[in-house]
C-alpha cells in the first residue's frame, strides 16, 4: 500500500520548503503564516464563524506541510470558543514527520502545535488516516492519495473549503472537473471557499459546479485571489439506504450509552470529548466486568491481503487503535511492547511474506523473522518463522475500562430494563424502577444488544471463548512477549500464562451458563498449544469464559437503528436493480444506535468504531472511507437480502 509517491522536498534558502517535484512553493517565501492568513483564514471569514458554532468542517486540497492547519487550529484556541473543529485534507504526495519537523523548525510561534501534529503524523500508507487533538476539540482526517480518488470517500459536509494545491499550471490534476465536483457535493448552501488562484479555468470551473465565485486583492506579488459561497442544493447521498441520519429538529444533548465494555466506554469518552452530555449505566459494580473482564488482552492487528473497502477496515482500525492507546494519561499496556504472529504452515507463511513485500502494514510495523530471530525475541522456542508487530502488545481489558470510565458518569448496578420513545427523546428504566430520560440511546452490550432492537432483525452469533490459566515452566519461564499460533499465549504474570481461547457456539446470550469452565475447552487450548510446546502434561489451574458477539461477515456493526418494515416498502425495488427507481434516504429510529458485534478484537477496533459513532451522531465528517463505513452499516445484511430478493 506504500505507493504514494514522495514530493522531493527541497529548502529555498535554507527556509522555505519547495517540491522538486512540481517545482512549487508549498508557501510564500516571503512570509508564509501571513498569506495563509490572508488567503485562506480571512478568505473564509475565520477565526469569526468560529464564535456561532457548535462545530466546523473543514476541507483542503493539498494539505502540503499542514501550515493552513495549525494556523486554523491555533486561530480556533485564540479565539476562545467551544467550537469543535474536523478538518479533512487531501495529500497525494505527503511529507515525512522528518520534513515536518525541519519545516516547522523556523516556525516557533507554532511549534505547540506543530508538535503535536509531527507526534501522530501518520505513516506514509494510502487511505484515511483520523487524529484527534485538544482532548476531542479538533480532529484532523487525512487523506492519502489523488484528491480524484480520495473526495469521493468522504461522507460530510463542509462550512469551508481551502483550494491549496501547488499553483494550477504545475499540478493540473488537483484543479480538474472531477475534484470540482467532489468539491461540490460535499459543500451545503452558504459553503465558503478560498484559494490563492485567480485562474479563469478555476473560476469557472467552481461556478459550473454551484459556488458564486469573486475575485479579491492577492498576497504579496499576486494581485488577484478567489472567494466564493456554494449556492446551490445539496447533493444526494449515492447509497440512500446507507445515508447518514438527518439531523433532528431537536439537537441532541444528552446521550446515554448501555454497557460499560471496552466498546461502551471508549465510545462514551469519545461522545463526552464532542460535547454531549453522556450517562453510562452497566450493571455489574464496576466497568469491564463481562465480555471485557478478561485478565489480559492482546492488541494485534487481523490483516487480509485484499485491502479495498472493508478489508481495509482492521488494517485502520489497528493503527488508530495504537495512537489511542499510546495517548491515554494511564497507560493500559503492559510488559513490553512487540508480538509474533507464527506462521501455522508453508500457505500461511507465504501469506505472511506477501503482506510484509506489499506494504500493507509499515515496514515499522512488521516484519518476517525466521524461527531463530523469533526465539531470541520471544524468549521460547520457536518451529516456524512468522510475523514480528514491533507495536503490538498486550492489554488489561477490565482496567482500561476503568480508567476511562473514571472520567465519565457510570451508574453502576443499573440494568436497563426498558427503553421507550417518549416526545422527541427517549426514557431509559431500570429493574429497580428508576426512570432516566435522555435525548439519544447507544446500545453498546454485545449480544445483549438484541433484546432492545425490534424494529429490525440484528444478526448476532454468540460464541463463547475460555482461556485457561496455565502454571509457569522451565520452558517458558524466559518468555517475553505474546505470541499467536492459531491460539494464543501470553507471558507470565504473577507466575501464571493466560491461554486461549477456545471458540465454541453459543446460541442464547442470556443463558449464563457460558461462564462455566469446560474441562473439554482446556483440551482445545492444550491441543492449540502443543504446537509450541508438544505433547507435554500441561500445569492448567483455572481459566475464565465469556461470551463474543459476531455478526455473519465477521465485521463490527455501528450505526442508527432502522426499521425493517419501511426499508423493505421502499428499497424492495433493488431486487431489479440500482436502476428501477429513484429512492428515498434511510428513515432511521430517532436517537437509536448500535455499536456491537465486535467479536474478538474489540481492543483493536473499539476505538475508530466509536469515531465512527460519534461522527453519525455529531453530523461531523465520518474519519474513515465511504466503502468502510457502509459495510460496517446496521442494514448491510437486509440490503443484501433484498438485493437478493429473499424478504
Amino acid at each position: 500500500m506504500c505507493d504514494l509517491a514522495s514530493p522531493q522536498l527541497e529548502f529555498k534558502d535554507g527556509k522555505t520548503p519547495v517540491s522538486g517535484r512540481f517545482g512549487d512553493v508549498y508557501f510564500s517565501k516571503d512570509d508564509g503564516v501571513a498569506e495563509s492568513r490572508y488567503v485562506f483564514l480571512q478568505g473564509c471569514d475565520l477565526p469569526e464563524l468560529f464564535k456561532d458554532k457548535d462545530r466546523f468542517n473543514i476541507g483542503e486540497t493539498g494539505f502540503g506541510t499542514g501550515l493552513n492547519f495549525l494556523l486554523t487550529w491555533q486561530a480556533l484556541k485564540e479565539s476562545q470558543s467551544n467550537c469543535r473543529l474536523h478538518y479533512v485534507a487531501v495529500e497525494a504526495f505527503p511529507l515525512t514527520p522528518d520534513d515536518l519537523q525541519e519545516t516547522y523548525s523556523h516556525f516557533t510561534d507554532l511549534s505547540d502545535f506543530s508538535a503535536q501534529l509531527i507526534l501522530n503524523y501518520p505513516y506514509r500508507q494510502g487511505g484515511f488516516h483520523h487524529l484527534v487533538f485538544e482532548d476531542g476539540q479538533v480532529s484532523l482526517t487525512l487523506l492519502f492519495g489523488e484528491a480524484a480518488e480520495m473526495l469521493p470517500e468522504v461522507d460530510g459536509c463542509m462550512d469551508a473549503w481551502y483550494l491549496d494545491g501547488f499553483a494550477p499550471s504545475k499540478n493540473p490534476q488537483m484543479w480538474r472537473k472531477e475534484v470540482f465536483q467532489q468539491v461540490a457535493r460535499l459543500s451545503q448552501r452558504g459553503t465558503r471557499l478560498a484559494t490563492f488562484t485567480a485562474a479563469g479555468h478555476v473560476r469557472r470551473g467552481l461556478i459550473d459546479v454551484g459556488f458564486s465565485m469573486s475575485k479579491r486583492q492577492g498576497f504579496g506579488h499576486k494581485r488577484e485571489c478567489l472567494v466564493g459561497t456554494y449556492d446551490a442544493p445539496v447533493a444526494r447521498s449515492i447509497h440512500p439506504w446507507f445515508a447518514r441520519p438527518v439531523h433532528h429538529q431537536k439537537k441532541m444533548k444528552k446521550i446515554a450509552v448501555i454497557g460499560a465494555g471496552v466498546a461502551g466506554c471508549v465510545a462514551a469518552r469519545r461522545l463526552q470529548e464532542d460535547g454531549f452530555e453522556v450517562t453510562v449505566f452497566e450493571r455489574a459494580a464496576q466497568a469491564g466486568s463481562e465480555g471485557s473482564g478478561n485478565r489480559i488482552g492482546i492488541v494485534k492487528p487481523h490483516i487480509v491481503l485484499n485491502q479495498k473497502g472493508v478489508g481495509r477496515f482492521n488494517t485502520v482500525a489497528y493503527l488508530h487503535a495504537l495512537r489511542f492507546y499510546d495517548q491515554l494519561t494511564q497507560t493500559p499496556w503492559m510488559g513490553a511492547r512487540g508480538l509474533f504472529s507464527m506462521s501455522k504452515n508453508e500457505a500461511d507463511e507465504a501469506r505472511h511474506k506477501t503482506m510484509v513485500a506489499r506494504h500493507i502494514l509499515p515496514e515499522a510495523e512488521v516484519e518476517y523473522i525466521d524461527a531463530q530471530e523469533a526465539t531470541k525475541r520471544v524468549g521460547l522456542e520457536m518451529p516456524r518463522g512468522g510475523l514480528w508487530y514491533a507495536h503490538a502488545g498486550c492489554i488489561e481489558p477490565s482496567k482500561l475500562c476503568q480508567a476511562v470510565a473514571a472520567g465519565l458518569n457510570v451508574q453502576y448496578e443499573q440494568e436497563i430494563r426498558q427503553i421507550e420513545r417518549e416526545g422527541d427523546g427517549w426514557v431509559l428504566k431500570t429493574q429497580n424502577g428508576d426512570v432516566f430520560e435522555t435525548d439519544g440511546v447507544v446500545l453498546a452490550m454485545a449480544g445483549e444488544t438484541s433484546q432492545f432492537v425490534e424494529h429490525f432483525d440484528l444478526p448476532l452469533r454468540g460464541r463463547r471463548g475460555q482461556v485457561s490459566y496455565m502454571a509457569v515452566g522451565d520452558k517458558t519461564a524466559g518468555m517475553k512477549h505474546a505470541v499467536s499460533y492459531g491460539g494464543y499465549m501470553l507471558p507470565a504474570k504473577d507466575g501464571t500464562h493466560i491461554v486461549g481461547a477456545s471458540f465454541e457456539h453459543w446460541n442464547d446470550f442470556t443463558d449464563h451458563g457460558y461462564k462455566d469452565i469446560l474441562e473439554s475447552s482446556h483440551a482445545e487450548n492444550r491441543q492449540k498449544l502443543s504446537i509450541l510446546l508438544g505433547e507435554e502434561s500441561l500445569d492448567i489451574m483455572d481459566g475464565r469464559a465469556s461470551i463474543r458477539a459476531m455478526s455473519p461477515d465477521h465485521h463490527p456493526i455501528v450505526g442508527p437503528v432502522f426499521s425493517q418494515d419501511w426499508y423493505v416498502e421502499e428499497y424492495h425495488r433493488l431486487k431489479h436493480g440500482p436502476r428501477a427507481k429513484r429512492f428515498a434516504p434511510a428513515q432511521y429510529v430517532d436517537g437509536l444506535y448500535v455499536l456491537c458485534g465486535l467479536g474478538a478484537r474489540g481492543v483493536q477496533t473499539a476505538p475508530l468504531l466509536a469515531e465512527i459513532l460519534c461522527a453519525y451522531i455529531s453530523g461531523r465528517p465520518f474519519p474513515v472511507e465511504t466503502s468502510i463505513r457502509e459495510a460496517l452499516h446496521p442494514a448491510r445484511f437486509l440490503i443484501r437480502d433484498i438485493k437478493k430478493g429473499n424478504p
